[in-house]
C-alpha cells in the first residue's frame, strides 16, 4: 500500500516534537492541494498552531508549495 508524508508526520509525532525541541526545521516542498497542505494539517496536529507559527517566524519552518 502507499504511504504518504502527512500519515508519517502523525505516526511519529513524538519523535517531531523531540526534533523541534533540538532546534530542528522543517522544510516542506511539494503540491499545495496534496502533500502540502495534509503535511501542514498533520504539523498542526502534532505541533500545534502557536508552535507552528512561531517556527515560521524563526525561520524554521519552511513552505515551498506550488
Amino acid at each position: 500500500g502507499r504511504v504518504y508524508v502527512q500519515d508519517v508526520v502523525r505516526a511519529q509525532g513524538a519523535e517531531i516534537q523531540s526534533w523541534m525541541d533540538r532546534g530542528a526545521a522543517i522544510y516542506v516542498c511539494g503540491s499545495l492541494h496534496g502533500m502540502g497542505q495534509g503535511v501542514h494539517q498533520a504539523l498542526q496536529e502534532v505541533l500545534g498552531e502557536d508552535c507552528l507559527q512561531a517556527l515560521t517566524q524563526a525561520g524554521r519552518y519552511r513552505r515551498d508549495v506550488y
